[in-house]
C-alpha cells in the first residue's frame, strides 16, 4: 500500500504528509480509556451474548496479537515482524516514531532531541539517515538514496536501522 501511494505521489510530483498519531503515551483521556478496557477483558465473559461481526473482530484481534513478534511467511516480508513494520510505517510518516529521539522529545517522553549515538541535535529522520557520524559505515547496507529505500527497499533498511542500533532486535 506505502509502495502504491508513493509511487502515485512521486507520479503527480504531490508531497503528502501524513503524521504519525502516539496511542496512549500519558494522556490521561486516552490512559483512562485504555486501563477500562483491559478491566473489561479480564473480566468473566463466558455468559455475555456475542454476534458474529463481533466474534470475527475478536478472532482477527487474537491471531494479530499472538502473530505480533512473529515474522510472517511471505517471502517479501521475510523477518519483518508486525512490530517492525509498524516502525517502517511511523518513518514512512515524517519519521513520526518513537525510535527516534526528536519525536520522544516532541511528545514529551525523553528530556532531549539529540541523538544517542553522537548526541547531535535533533535527531529526526533526516540525521538518522543521513547526518549521524555514527551510521557513516552502514551506509553500504542501503541502495541508492536512503528515504526511498523506506519505500523501494524495506528489507535492507530494516537491516540497516538494525546494524546501526536503531531499531530493537526482536
Amino acid at each position: 500500500m506505502w509502495t502504491l501511494i508513493h509511487q502515485i505521489c512521486s507520479r503527480n510530483a504531490t508531497n503528502l504528509h501524513i503524521p504519525w498519531i502516539p496511542g496512549h503515551c500519558g494522556i490521561a483521556g486516552n490512559d483512562e480509556a485504555d486501563h477500562l478496557a483491559n478491566q473489561g477483558q479480564i473480566e468473566d465473559q463466558r455468559e455475555v451474548e456475542i454476534d458474529l461481526k463481533t466474534a470475527k473482530a475478536v478472532s482477527k484481534r487474537h491471531v494479530l496479537d499472538t502473530s505480533r513478534n512473529t515474522p510472517t511467511p511471505h517471502s517479501r516480508q521475510r523477518g519483518r515482524s508486525v512490530a517492525t513494520r509498524v516502525v517502517l510505517t511511523q518513518l514512512r510518516c515524517n519519521g513520526e516514531s518513537p525510535i527516534l529521539q526528536k519525536y520522544l522529545y516532541d511528545i514529551g517522553a525523553s528530556p532531549s532531541d539529540a541523538c544517542l549515538q553522537c548526541g547531535q541535535s535533533p535527531e529526526d529522520l533526516h540525521h538518522a539517515l543521513y547526518n549521524c557520524p555514527e551510521v557513516d559505515f552502514f551506509q553500504s547496507l542501503i541502495p541508492g538514496d536512503p528515504m526511498e529505500s523506506l519505500w523501494e527497499s524495506p528489507v535492507e533498511m530494516i537491516e540497516f536501522l538494525r546494524v546501526s542500533q536503531r531499531l530493537p532486535i526482536a
